[in-house]
């Protein structure tokens, strides 16, 4: 039933923007719109619990057991938002020697699921893949003395989960039966791609560093700053380092699949031989990274999520793959907090600066 009232909601859209745009029946990937109403339909609860797969998780008929509220429970840092075929992460801490969760599917009008999962924590996190879907302006107050903090649950779906909208309760346990009070949190499922705004190749315009005399630009030499050396015949003035930023290119796919790819050289000031030869010699070197996989917008968080698949780096001739299984993506490594659409640029943050993309 689930699937035919979601193709006769979506077929009604489909109708209603075909009339005035004849060119949009040529268009094979789903307009905002439609994806929008696609991840707002609500799921049927048994088919989720059905069709997630958590390790260490034992599947039992009923509902979850009754907490006593003798521990605590915070899952405030937990993300509304799951990926389809990648599932999504619980984060949570608690002030107890957590063991395990008891995790219930739930629709929004509060019908719940035949069954729940009680959830070893020891046997899931034995297969952590680095795919936390954090909310970005969650802040965690580390003063207290949790016992349990910045944990996570992993759950996966199969291919029969679509895009919509559940919700599922959770508590904890410790090894002396106590249990918390339940926490409820309600996810959307993404479809692969999203907002037709950021599809298309974003190339780098400049790299912006925290202490810095401006900004970085492709191609153009940032050295540090030039010292004066001594030689046989006199002195010569040079840097010690020269890096050059080749390139930075983004290329968001209207199908949901992503190429990325950054390169840059390096130029090592070799002193002896400098000093020898009375002239800066330098030694070059290259490094980069080709990644590829899918992305999906997030528009709660209003951020751009890349979950790789495969990577290439490079370094100085060398290269080394990375391949990730279907399911077990990895967000990608080189954005450390959200990717945006900013006035105009695709930022990334990394390390003490941002990289600045354009179309």
């Amino acid at each position: 039933m689930k699937i035919i009232l979601k193709s006769a909601a979506l077929a009604a859209l489909l109708l209603i923007n075909a009339c005035g745009k004849d060119e949009a029946s040529t268009n094979s990937e789903p307009t905002d719109e439609q994806a929008e109403l696609l991840e707002n339909t609500p799921l049927e609860v048994n088919t989720v619990s059905d069709n997630v797969i958590i390790l260490g998780g034992s599947k039992i008929e009923g509902e979850n057991p009754v907490p006593n509220g003798a521990i605590t429970l915070d899952i405030s840092n937990t993300a509304e938002i799951a990926l389809l075929d990648e599932g999504f992460d619980i984060s949570f801490s608690s002030d107890a020697d957590v063991k395990g969760a008891y995790i219930q599917f739930k629709s929004k009008d509060g019908s719940l699921s035949d069954s729940y999962y009680d959830v070893n924590l020891e046997m899931n996190n034995s297969s952590k893949t680095g795919k936390t879907y954090r909310r970005s302006e969650a802040k965690k107050d580390n003063s207290n003395s949790n016992k349990v903090d910045d944990a996570r649950i992993d759950l996966d779906f199969n291919s029969n989960i679509e895009p919509g909208e559940f919700c599922y309760t959770i508590c904890v346990y410790d090894g002396n039966d106590n249990i918390s009070d339940p926490q409820e949190l309600c996810v959307v499922v993404q479809s692969w791609g999203g907002k037709s705004e950021v599809v298309g190749n974003w190339e780098l315009e400049k790299i912006v560093y925290e202490v810095s005399d401006g900004p970085t630009l492709p191609g153009v030499d940032n050295c540090t700053d030039t010292e004066i050396y001594e030689c046989a015949t006199g002195e010569f003035e040079a840097s010690d380092v020269c890096t050059v930023q080749e390139y930075y290119n983004l290329e968001l796919k209207a199908d949901g699949f992503y190429v990325l790819g950054h390169k840059d050289s390096e130029s090592f000031l070799k002193e002896d031989e400098s000093i020898e030869m009375c002239s800066a010699v330098y030694q070059n070197a290259f490094y980069g990274y080709d990644s590829n996989g899918k992305w999906a917008y997030d528009d709660i968080e209003d951020r751009i999520i890349l979950i790789e698949y495969s990577g290439v780096g490079l370094y100085d001739g060398e290269t080394e793959n990375y391949n990730n299984e279907p399911g077990e993506g990895e967000i990608y490594w080189g954005a450390e907090g959200d990717i945006k659409l900013q006035d105009g640029f695709i930022t990334f943050p990394f390390e003490t600066s941002i990289v600045y993309l354009k179309k």
